[in-house]
């Protein structure tokens, strides 16, 4: 049986025609793992496009979901455009288990999808970010562990690409897999009672859905080799001192209320800007300079003098 899906790309600019160079760009942002034998089919509605994918990972999905176990929820705001993807298995501190990742790639597929988002929260339940990987799991796919780290790497790729601007919100514990998650966000932030732990030496093993990958570009060689190498927990002080977390949240009860107005504080614009913003950085992210600078060109004819920019220039609002 195959698995398929459909993913809007740049779905509220409904303006944009995309050319090769474009969709070729596309293919590396969104879908950059051929490895989980994924099958690319481009179609096209109206000035939009729509990508189906038919994916031989269907088994993999089906491996993992005979791992039960805790949930990760998705909650949706299309007054204020912030979603709120929250891990929930707090019997266990939030640990991972095969189904629960399988619902963090169903939560990313319907964000792909949803026009009306700029913003999103990844956090855990019950003052607990995430403890890593759910040993039951574990135990259970030590023969079979390439699988899954191809299909976490697919969906945290896809995490990290959304055209949303996201926040890793931790409280209490971050550890292994869950020191992993929070690199698939674009900004962190943590309350005083964080504990960051990429441990996995601990475990023998190294990172499995794409964290050290992510981690040196967020902090760089060195550092990532000291905090990989020495499984060392961080506190609020030393995460913030090599650059991993952006801000230390007050120490109060509300920490998710806190996190949505930061957010809101950094998604100012419309929901079609705020995603253009984000596209643009992915380029220059990824794309060599010239390719960067033909998508940002791109980008920009897509907002300029539509109804918003006509707007706030009439408004002369640029200084307010």
């Amino acid at each position: 049986m195959m698995f398929r899906k459909s993913v809007y790309l740049f779905s509220p600019l409904m303006d944009l025609k995309i050319d090769r160079s474009t969709e070729d760009f596309l293919l590396r942002l969104y879908y950059p793992y051929d490895g989980v034998g994924l099958k690319r089919r481009p179609k096209y509605h109206g000035l939009t496009k729509t990508w189906q994918c038919s994916c031989t990972y269907s088994k993999i999905i089906e491996q993992l979901r005979q791992h039960p176990g805790g949930s990760v929820d998705l909650l949706k705001d299309n007054n204020t455009g912030i979603a709120t993807i929250t891990i929930n298995n707090p019997e266990k501190k939030n640990a991972i288990s095969g189904k629960m990742m399988v619902d963090l790639e169903e939560c990313v597929s319907e964000l792909e999808n949803w026009v009306d988002g700029k913003g999103l929260i990844l956090t855990g339940k019950d003052k607990t970010f995430c403890s890593g990987g759910d040993l039951g799991t574990v135990r259970n796919i030590l023969s079979n562990g390439d699988d899954m780290c191809k299909f976490m790497h697919h969906v945290t790729t896809r995490l990290y690409n959304l055209p949303l601007i996201s926040v890793a919100l931790v409280d209490g514990y971050a550890l292994g897999g869950g020191a992993e998650l929070i690199t698939a966000c674009d900004f962190r932030l943590i309350t005083p009672r964080a504990k960051i732990g990429f441990i996995h030496v601990k475990l023998n093993i190294g990172t499995g859905f794409g964290g050290t990958t992510r981690l040196v570009q967020q902090i760089g060689r060195i550092k990532t080799l000291q905090v990989l190498s020495s499984g060392m927990v961080m506190n609020t002080d030393l995460a913030k001192k090599i650059g991993l977390v952006d801000e230390i949240l007050d120490n109060n009860e509300n920490t998710l209320e806190q996190g949505k107005t930061w957010l809101l504080e950094h998604c100012k614009g419309s929901v079609t800007t705020t995603r253009v913003i984000k596209q643009m950085v992915l380029a220059g992210e990824k794309l060599d300079t010239d390719a960067s600078l033909l998508e940002e060109r791109k980008l920009f004819k897509s907002v300029w003098g539509n109804k918003l920019h006509a707007a706030a220039v009439s408004k002369k609002s640029k200084h307010s």
